[in-house]
């Protein structure tokens, strides 16, 4: 029996080190499989439609709050833009005749 063992358990610290790194990434392997399999057909909200990676991950929302940051710190720096409206321009006749 312990013939069996020494062939499994580990000898030498570099070893060691790289049993436990393939135990840590099959479990985390694991855990994410587990994730979206819940996410896509357990989950209370999975018969609504959507974008599947919208559905297993939350990407989309974190670059959205990102975009959002990006413009407030933008405004802030720049202040309010307007577009220019349809009678800046001063002549009310030619601003009918364009729109």
């Amino acid at each position: 029996m312990e013939e069996h063992l020494e062939a499994i358990v580990p000898r030498s610290t570099g070893e060691r080190l790289v049993w436990a790194a393939s135990i840590l990434g099959i479990g985390f392997i694991t855990y994410l499989l587990g994730l979206i399999v819940y996410r896509l057909f357990l989950h209370p909200l999975h018969k609504f439609p959507g974008p599947i990676l919208n559905r297993i991950s939350s990407v989309n929302l974190q670059s959205w709050k990102l975009a959002k940051h990006v413009s407030k710190r933008y405004l802030d720096a720049h202040g309010d833009m307007d577009a220019p409206r349809p009678t800046s321009h001063g002549n009310k006749k030619t601003s009918r005749q364009i729109w």
